[in-house]
């Protein structure tokens, strides 16, 4: 809808004028009005007379005096009309929406009670079942008919201007109305579904909605499972993290033993399980002379005190060994001044063929089928076959390094370990509870499958789908990788939630940020004392708060693939390809112990430390476990990293989301759940528990809320309240942050810009306003909200005149960013965020679906898969690129496509507003209107040129 304002013409004239001649009666005045208001209403046209009959009559006053007071009593006159007429408007547009929402009461009851009710009378066993539903029944359809009955008299009271005493009366009529209409449609509906519904399947419903008490009781087991699944994981991660100290201790120790004897400390690792083991290196299919090197050279003295340091790291790390065997009754049969464990890495066609061969031993168990590295190198594995032939599977160690072995060994035992335990709570749950046995092994099911080994597929088409899969995972994970190249966004994504979490002057963040020689010395010597002394690590591991790299970095994979291609390229060049990989792969490792062993951990740290300071009102509060779990999982939206076991979300789930998508671990983090925690409030928790023990319908809704992250992440009342609140603080400390680095960035490159161009800014361009040279689809009338409120600041031009505009806040302002274009916005946001693999495919669907201006062709977008995203710009590169998403001002094709339509809704001031931002960007505005008067002369529309 277009509304026009029309101004009158002479400015000086006054809505009013009182004219006095000698020949008319000084009781009479003319009120001359350019353009009368579109009111109506009673007014009493004796009363108004009078009051101005007065003023008129009034000698005492002079001229001026008269029209000021006439105008006044005037003004006071149309406020009076207008707020009577605001008064019938709220009783016209509120009987409507009574009205309107008396229909949809008997509606949704009808669907409610046709859907849920069906019973067959004629089976005498099902008869007391029966007659409750059609009491049921009919009272709820009853009960529909008075609400909905009296919402109708009341609307149409309203609707009508009736008095309260009226109003009254036509809704006690229309309620009785209702009360009859609602009993014979609840007994016919009653009747129909009694006919034809389902007996057996809508008697189950039935009875769970007849028996609520049963809901609540499978929800109280259903939060006692949950509690169980998170213990789970914050045990794992405690003893993870416990391993990971005793190994560092063991490294350290090694490294200081490595810089004595001048030795790669490395290579010294990887020589230990043999000392360990008592045995020299093996004599063939081991072709290590670098390692052959060392172990020539060290003394019996060095071999011994190496084999001590090895022991007492042993010593330390047998607790995770002893705390399996506790839950499994294991045994040993091994020496534990020789023991180390064996990892071989086998290919599926030996896995195969070994699996039978090892299914009755326990792969936990210390016993020996290999008995040292030694003799598994140089002569492999002999299996028997089902013909009663053997088979000889050669080995090759996985890892030969004595910290990596301790570290997988430790974390498969302790994996192990609490999975028992927790296969052994849920076992006890379900027979404490058999009638729920079904429902809690369907919860549960998201754990078990993440304890269970893959399965080998079986048939031809199974294994070529397997490998098709696999080979697709580690092409995809590559590209992720690549995409996120000299990239910095990471950096700045996580920089800007710590300081929200922080406060207005996050003085602690920028100090992590800046702190260089901690920097240097974590990437050097892999030194972390910062994250790892700290108290509050231990507590915020038992929390809930995941630390290191997000599931959506697979570092591990990317540096395997990194390190295969430069070998390849090593070989092909001879060693000259070294030149370019070396610094590149120095580079990733430098760039991900940064952001993840540094930034990552150090900031979630803080944020945990800060969340729990504030909550607690500095440990005057004694926090529950859930409170204390609701905060970790806080800190885990907003940095992200997610329990996906205790969300609930299957593997299988959370396989085709890291397909598909660029982050899921990301967007389900700081797009969904972060923003979605400002709803959660206790009311809101309250409601849900209540809703959920109620039927099986409320406790889906209750967990589909908890997932998105609308409620508490432990269903806990007081937990509920301490996110939203902590969540909204979090928010408008974000939202508050991002406009003051935004204005400050963009005040000062306006400024500089100001001095460098300033013809640009002579006709009036204000260096510190950004809303003049920005440009979107309808400039006149469209200027999104969000875009207003939290405007890109500029950042310079580009090579073409261009100006740029950097996007500051991304995952606060994302969601309103959605919500405000629906749904074009979620179109190209969802495209925006899909795997490199199908980014081209979906992008393209999605330009085409919203007729987005980027017409590039599928092939066009498959060219830059492998491209790193801040070297994939159009225009040169720039530093900034490597931080933030930019983008651009207004181009010839926009500035065109808008002055036409500017010209044919007739808006000249559009136009005239709009020349300034065509100068911004370095656009001939006389040229540009040349160009669109002959198009328009062309496409006939009646248009010529003045």
């Amino acid at each position: 809808m277009k509304i026009d304002f029309i101004e009158d013409e002479q400015k000086n004239q006054p809505i009013i004028d009182f004219i006095e001649e000698k020949n008319i009666p000084t009781n009479k005045i003319d009120f001359q009005e350019e353009k009368p208001p579109m009111l109506q209403g009673k007014v009493e046209t004796n009363i108004i007379d009078s009051q101005y009959d007065d003023i008129v009559n009034n000698k005492t006053l002079a001229k001026e005096q008269k029209i000021k007071l006439i105008k006044e009593q005037g003004q006071k006159e149309l406020e009076k009309i207008n707020k009577q007429h605001k008064k019938e408007l709220t009783k016209i547009i509120g009987g409507s929406a009574l009205q309107i929402a008396s229909s949809a009461i008997p509606f949704g009851a009808s669907a409610k009670l046709g859907g849920q009710l069906a019973l067959k009378l004629a089976k005498p066993a099902f008869s007391e079942i029966s007659k409750k539903a059609m009491l049921k029944n009919i009272g709820s359809a009853i009960g529909a008919g008075v609400s909905s009955g009296a919402m109708f008299g009341a609307g149409e009271a309203l609707i009508e201007n009736k008095n309260t005493k009226d109003t009254i009366i036509d809704s006690l009529k229309g309620a009785s109305q209702g009360l009859i209409g609602g009993g014979i449609v609840g007994g016919l509906s009653g009747k129909l579904a009694t006919k034809f519904g389902k007996t057996k399947n809508v008697i189950k419903k039935l009875n769970s909605k007849i028996q609520p008490q049963t809901n609540a009781e499978f929800t109280a087991l259903e939060d006692k499972l949950r509690e169980l699944i998170q213990n789970r994981r914050s045990n794992i991660d405690l003893a993870k993290f416990d391993a990971i100290q005793k190994i560092e201790k063991f490294s350290s120790q090694i490294d200081d033993i490595a810089k004595e004897l001048n030795f790669d400390s490395k290579k010294i690792r990887e020589i230990l399980p043999f000392i360990r083991e008592n045995t020299d290196l093996p004599n063939k299919n081991f072709y290590r002379e670098d390692l052959k090197s060392i172990f020539s050279k060290l003394t019996n003295e060095q071999k011994e005190v190496l084999r001590m340091i090895a022991q007492n790291n042993f010593d330390e790390m047998e607790i995770f060994w002893n705390n399996l065997a506790k839950v499994k009754d294991l045994k040993s049969t091994m020496s534990p001044e020789e023991y180390i464990t064996h990892i071989w890495a086998m290919d599926n066609k030996n896995q195969e063929a070994l699996k039978n061969y090892f299914k009755t031993k326990s792969g936990f168990e210390k016993t020996r089928i290999v008995p040292t590295y030694k003799k598994g190198i140089e002569d492999g594995i002999d299996i028997p076959l089902e013909n009663g032939n053997i088979k000889n599977i050669g080995l090759t160690p996985k890892t030969l390094d004595y910290a990596e072995i301790q570290k997988l060994h430790s974390h498969q035992l302790i994996d192990a370990t609490e999975n028992t335990k927790f296969v052994n709570a849920l076992q006890e749950l379900k027979e404490q509870n058999p009638k729920y046995a079904k429902q809690l092994e369907d919860m549960a099911k998201p754990v078990i499958e993440r304890t269970n080994e893959v399965e080998t597929a079986k048939n031809l088409a199974g294994k070529l789908l397997q490998i098709s899969g696999n080979a697709y995972d580690t092409v995809n994970n590559f590209t992720k990788g690549c995409k996120f190249l000299f990239n910095g966004m990471h950096a700045v994504a996580l920089t800007e939630s710590a300081a929200a979490h922080e406060g207005i002057l996050p003085i602690k963040t920028i100090k992590t940020l800046g702190n260089l020689p901690k920097i240097i010395d974590g990437i050097k010597n892999n030194n972390y004392k910062t994250f790892k002394e700290s108290p509050a690590v231990k507590n915020a591991l038992k929390d809930g708060v995941q630390f290191g790299a997000i599931t959506d970095i697979n570092i591990s994979e990317f540096n395997t693939f990194i390190d295969g291609i430069s070998n390849l390229i090593d070989k092909v060049t001879l060693g000259a390809g070294k030149i370019v990989t070396k610094p590149i792969k120095t580079y990733i490792d430098a760039n991900n112990k940064f952001l993840w062993n540094y930034l990552h951990n150090t900031y979630k740290l803080h944020a945990y430390e800060n969340l729990i300071k504030r909550v607690s009102e500095n440990g005057k509060k004694i926090l529950s476990d859930n409170v204390r779990k609701e905060i970790g999982q806080l800190v885990n939206d907003t940095f992200g990293g997610q329990n996906w076991d205790a969300l609930g979300i299957k593997p299988e789930t959370l396989k085709f989301a890291k397909r598909t998508l660029l982050s899921p671990d990301w967007n389900m983090s700081a797009t969904i759940r972060q923003s979605f925690a400002i709803f959660s409030s206790e009311a809101g928790q309250k409601f849900l528990n209540e809703f959920a023990k109620s039927s099986k319908i409320g406790s889906a809704t209750r967990e589909l809320s908890r997932k998105l992250g609308l409620s508490s992440f432990t269903n806990d009342i007081r937990g509920a309240g301490v996110r939203g609140q902590q969540a909204r603080k979090y928010f408008m400390t974000f939202l508050i942050q991002t406009a003051i680095y935004s204005n400050l960035i963009n005040a000062c490159n306006r400024k500089i810009d100001s001095i460098k161009n300033p013809d640009k800014y002579e006709d009036g361009i204000n260096y510190s306003s950004y809303s003049n040279n920005r440009f979107t689809e309808k400039d006149n009338t469209g200027k999104k909200i969000v875009d207003t409120l939290f405007p890109k600041p500029y950042i310079g031009n580009n090579e073409y005149g261009r100006e740029i505009y950097a996007r500051i806040g991304k995952q606060a302002l994302e969601i309103p960013e959605i919500i405000e274009d629906m749904p074009n916005s979620a179109i190209r946001k969802i495209a925006s965020k899909s795997s490199p693999l199908v980014n081209p495919v979906v992008t393209k669907l999605s330009d085409e679906a919203t007729n987005n201006w980027n017409k590039a062709s599928v092939k066009e977008r498959y060219k830059e898969v492998f491209t790193p995203f801040s070297l994939s710009k159009k225009d040169k590169f720039k530093p900034i690129d490597m931080f933030y998403s930019t983008t651009k001002g207004v181009n010839s094709y926009q500035a065109r496509a808008y002055l036409k339509e500017c010209i044919l809704e007739g808006d000249i001031e559009a136009i005239e507003k709009f020349k300034l931002k065509m100068k911004a960007n370095k656009i001939d505005f006389n040229r540009a209107m040349e160009r669109v008067y002959k198009e328009l002369e062309e496409e006939d529309y009646g248009i010529r040129r003045n």
